[in-house]
């Protein structure tokens, strides 16, 4: 498979939000669905987003983010990462993952990530790819609060 990575634009958004309609109905990602799921994408702190296409198809996304460790540490944090079903296990979501790391990295800022504990195998993912448990407690505000869900942060040390 060809596809490349490049910085989000206007231009994407409405393949974005068909692709995580999808994933949505397959996997419950994202857990509750956004009210706004633009703004949803975008988030608060937001650094910047890349798209993986092939040719115009969107195979999938990933954001960063500026965040805050629960001692306080300013961090950067890979958020609103997510691959098309059908191009699952290509190497699609690593390479975003990676451009990613390799994104927060240049700017200096240690690279997290938050997983929704109770949905799928998520954190073993992570773990596998060399991501270390940092903390996890249970959502205190928003939809996932409501659900009883608890948020892990990891952390992935230079390499």
């Amino acid at each position: 498979m060809t596809y490349r990575i490049l910085p989000r634009n206007a231009s994407h958004l409405t393949e974005c939000i068909t692709v995580l309609a999808e994933i949505h109905e397959q996997d419950d990602y994202p857990v509750v669905w956004p009210s706004d799921p633009i703004a949803w994408l975008t988030g608060e702190q937001f650094l910047g987003a890349w798209v993986a296409l092939d040719g115009n198809t969107l195979l999938g996304h990933v954001g960063l983010k500026f965040s805050q460790l629960s001692d306080g540490t300013e961090v950067g944090e890979i958020f609103r990462l997510f691959v098309a079903p059908k191009v699952r296990g290509s190497g699609v979501g690593k390479a975003l993952l990676e451009y990613g790391v390799n994104e927060l990295r240049l700017r200096g800022l240690l690279p997290t990530l938050r997983v929704v504990v109770e949905i799928g195998q998520v954190a073993a993912i992570y773990e596998h790819l060399g991501w270390r448990l940092h903390s996890s407690r249970r959502a205190t505000h928003g939809p996932l609060a409501s659900q009883g869900f608890t948020i892990a942060t990891y952390v992935l040390e230079a390499d």
